[in-house]
């Protein structure tokens, strides 16, 4: 069984000191993907701001879960964050943009959410902006689970996480797959796969005992030459 989620999004938003701005797109994915909203704040003043992102509704299925992102990722049970020394963050420089993100882990439950994100000026809360972002997840039937007709790379999940993960894959055709961990200088860190494999769905599990907190990417290469990155975040 597969899942399909739609994203809604609203409009972009100004208030007087900043803008908040983000795209309407749909998405579909797997079970126990995860759904992104990436947002960028700006600040349109000549001076340092300081800007709060709280989460005012989270009305999700139950076993979903869902967390705010500045620099690092936070606990699915903090409802405000903000760009101060606080949040290991810093105040938004004169006409600088910074990306905010929404993570959302419906996993095996499909079913409707709504999360509102208001975003302000720590230095004046009537100076904000409400916004909404919708999420559905529904089942559809899938004729065949064991065989794949295209070459992916799905997100990890958990993700954050700590210390393990699970990534999962599929391959379309008898390749070679080879999928390594790089943090972010580049660097290889950890080799998780690299032998033939047949047409299919699979997935393995990544292991950071010994890799400190930070961000990293996980790459997938065949034989074939199919060729995916996606970032993980080590939140311990």
């Amino acid at each position: 069984m597969k899942f399909i989620a739609i994203l809604l999004l609203a409009s972009n938003f100004y208030a007087q000191t900043f803008s908040v701005q983000y795209e309407t797109n749909e998405v579909s994915d797997t079970v126990n993907s995860e759904i992104v909203f990436n947002i960028l704040l700006t600040n349109l003043t000549d001076n340092n701001l300081d800007l709060y992102v709280k989460r005012t509704l989270n009305d999700i299925e139950p076993g979903w879960s869902s967390s705010l992102c500045f620099e690092f990722c936070f606990s699915p049970t903090l409802d405000s964050i903000a760009t101060t020394q606080t949040f290991g963050s810093r105040s938004l420089s004169a006409g600088e943009s910074r990306e905010v993100s929404l993570h959302i882990f419906p996993q095996n439950f499909p079913g409707n959410g709504n999360i509102n994100l208001r975003f302000g000026n720590v230095a004046d809360f009537a100076d904000s902006q409400l916004v909404n972002f919708s999420v559905e997840v529904t089942a559809t039937d899938i004729t065949s689970e064991n065989i794949s007709t295209n070459f992916s790379l799905l997100q990890n999940y958990p993700n954050p996480f700590n210390p393990s993960t699970i990534i999962k894959y599929s391959i379309k055709e008898s390749s070679i797959v080879k999928i390594t961990v790089h943090n972010i200088l580049g660097e290889q860190v950890a080799e998780l796969i690299n032998e033939p494999q047949s047409a299919g769905n699979y997935e393995v599990e990544f292991i950071a005992n010994d890799l400190p907190s930070g961000v990293y990417f996980y790459q997938l290469k065949t034989s074939s030459g199919f060729s995916e990155i996606k970032k993980m975040i080590l939140l311990k």
